[in-house]
């Protein structure tokens, strides 16, 4: 409502850019650093480290950190915002 009441295109465009960014970067952070993590973990000469024990995992939580993003973010989208607000519209509030 406030872009629309300031009719300024262009205030709509950066503000449409920085919701954008805000949304998009935390899954292009894990996606990116997840990849990169299990690089370095393999180039790495010590197989009896920490690191030869978290190895296999980081797959997996990167995988299943971009899985539960996606997902929260499909069902906020199809049913709505399941704040306690919102709850009372089933009844539970």
């Amino acid at each position: 409502a406030f872009v629309a009441n300031s009719q300024d295109p262009l205030l709509g465009a950066i503000l449409l850019l920085g919701y954008t960014l805000g949304y998009s970067t935390p899954l292009l952070i894990v996606a990116g650093s997840g990849g990169q993590i299990l690089t370095n973990i393999q180039s790495s000469s010590s197989s009896s480290g920490i690191y030869a024990k978290i190895a296999p995992w980081i797959t997996p939580l990167t995988g299943g950190v971009l899985l539960w993003y996606g997902t929260n973010n499909l069902l906020n989208a199809l049913f709505g915002d399941p704040t306690v607000g919102n709850l009372k519209f089933l009844g539970m509030s």
